[in-house]
């Protein structure tokens, strides 16, 4: 099979027979956002899922497969991390400030595919916060660095920590 090429091929916004999709990464960005609401139980999560991505409910039995992979887009990436070191959610304003440093977009205003934001983000410079960011919480100690310099490692890490190992896409799925 021929992967997504992401200059020659159009991302897809219609599914189930034409059914259309909302496929702007500002509902993406909502939904981690809904999961992360505490005040609302999973049932009525997946209403409101439903309604950011569809026009439309399609006409499927299983319509959280699609999400899952509309979400992680055409080109999953291989190997997972031990350490999360990235939340939509927690990063949103080092998200905003890389893309406006980096390709001069202001994502308050712009609109473009989920799986186009989805490129861009994964082609941040490192010279860009989000990106220096992510280095330092996946950072490890080394074993040539003094106390002093490990005690500084943990407390910038800590400075930018995430909730261990909270998988907000996953957390959902497997409640449904």
């Amino acid at each position: 099979m021929i992967k997504f090429n992401a200059i020659l091929d159009k991302s897809p916004d219609e599914i189930f027979g034409g059914v259309v999709q909302r496929t702007d990464f500002k509902q993406v960005l909502k939904f981690f956002r809904l999961l992360a609401d505490d005040s609302l139980d999973d049932e009525e999560k997946s209403a409101k899922v439903l309604t950011l991505f569809f026009t439309e409910l399609p006409d499927v039995d299983d319509v959280w497969p699609y999400i899952e992979s509309f979400i992680q887009g055409p080109d999953v990436p291989e190997g997972e991390s031990e350490k999360r070191v990235f939340d939509y959610n927690v990063d949103h304003g080092r998200i905003y400030a890389a893309f406006l440093q980096t390709y001069n977009i202001d994502l308050r205003t712009a609109s473009m595919h989920w799986w186009t934001f989805l490129e861009l983000l994964q082609n941040l410079p490192e010279d860009t916060k989000l990106m220096q960011v992510i280095k330092l919480r996946g950072e490890k100690p080394d074993k040539n660095m003094t106390p002093e310099q490990r005690r500084a490692l943990r407390k910038m890490q800590n400075r930018f920590r995430l909730d261990d190992n909270f998988n907000a896409l996953e957390h959902f799925l497997n409640g449904l």
